[in-house]
C-alpha cells in the first residue's frame, strides 16, 4: 500500500404625551400590620412535624449530572478517554483493556473502536482487528473509515476481492469528500488486472485534483495496462510538471518514458 500513502501525502501538499392637567397620582393607602403568629400555631404540632420530615427528606436530593443522565454512554466515553490517554503513556495494555470496556459499554462508540483495532494490528493482532472492523459494519455499514482499514488490511491478507466488496458496499463518498477511498480502490482494481476500472477512478480522481500528480502516474500505470501506451506517456508527462510530485514517483514516471518512448 506504500503507492497510497505516497499519493495522499502528496495531496496533502495541495480544503411614548399627556393633558393641561394632570390629576393627582394615586398612592397606595398603608394597610394595617399583621401580626405574625408562631409557626406552630399556624400549623398545629402533627403539620410541623410533617414539614419537618418533608424537608429533612429532600435536603440531600440533588439534580442528575449529564454523564450520570446518559451512562452507559458517558461511561464510555471516559473509558475511551482512558484509553487514549493510556496509549500516550505507550501503556498500551491498560489501552487496549479501556477500549475494549468502552465498546463493552456502547458497541457503538466509533472512534473506540477504530483506535482499539488500530492498536490490536499495531501488536500484530490483526486477525482481532479484522474482527472488530467487521463487526462495526454491521453496526454501521456505510462508515467509510472501517471501510479503508479494513480494506487495507485484507489487502495485506491478498484478499483483494473482498478489499473491493467492503469498499463498494453502499456506495463512496465523493471524490472531493475522501479522495482516499477512491485511491485504495483504484490500487485494488490495478492489483485484480481490472485496467479499466482502475483508470476511470484515477479519471475521477484528476477531475477534482488535477494538479496531483500521484494521479497521473496513477492514470498512466493504468492505461499502460491496456496497451494504450501513447496516453499512458501523456499521463507521465503531465505528472513531471506537477509542483509537488515526490522523487520516488518522479523517476518512476521518467523510467516508464524512457521505456515507452
Amino acid at each position: 500500500m506504500s503507492l497510497i500513502n505516497q499519493m495522499l501525502r502528496d495531496l496533502q501538499q495541495q480544503k411614548d404625551g399627556g393633558g393641561s392637567t394632570k390629576p393627582e397620582a394615586l398612592r397606595p393607602r398603608k394597610m394595617a400590620r399583621i401580626p405574625c403568629l408562631p409557626l406552630p400555631l399556624v400549623l398545629g404540632g402533627a403539620a410541623l412535624v410533617v414539614l419537618f420530615l418533608l424537608l429533612t427528606a429532600t435536603k440531600g436530593i440533588s439534580r442528575p449530572t449529564a454523564v450520570r443522565a446518559a451512562a452507559p454512554y458517558g461511561m464510555a466515553e471516559e473509558a475511551f478517554l482512558d484509553g487514549k490517554l493510556a496509549l500516550k503513556q505507550q501503556r498500551d495494555n491498560q489501552a487496549v483493556r479501556s477500549l475494549q470496556h468502552a465498546l463493552e459499554l456502547n458497541p457503538g462508540h466509533l472512534p473506540a473502536r477504530e483506535l482499539l483495532a488500530e492498536t490490536l494490528d499495531k501488536d500484530g493482532k490483526t486477525g482481532e482487528a479484522m474482527f472488530l472492523l467487521a463487526e462495526g459494519l454491521e453496526i454501521t455499514p456505510h462508515y467509510i473509515v472501517f471501510k479503508k482499514s479494513y480494506a487495507k488490511l485484507l489487502v495485506d491478507q491478498g484478499d483483494y476481492e473482498v478489499a473491493i466488496k467492503v469498499m463498494l458496499n453502499g456506495g463512496l463518498p465523493t471524490v472531493e469528500e475522501d479522495p482516499e477511498a477512491h485511491v485504495v480502490l483504484a490500487s485494488l482494481y490495478q492489483h485484480l488486472g481490472e485496467s479499466f476500472l482502475a483508470a476511470q477512478t484515477y479519471r475521477n480522481l484528476l477531475v477534482a485534483w488535477p494538479q496531483t500528480g500521484a494521479f497521473w502516474v496513477g492514470l498512466g500505470g493504468a492505461l499502460e495496462g491496456q496497451n494504450l501506451s501513447e496516453e499512458a506517456v501523456e499521463c507521465y508527462q503531465n505528472a513531471l510538471k506537477t509542483k509537488n510530485l515526490r522523487q520516488d514517483l518522479s523517476r518512476y514516471a521518467k523510467n516508464r518514458l524512457s521505456l515507452l518512448n
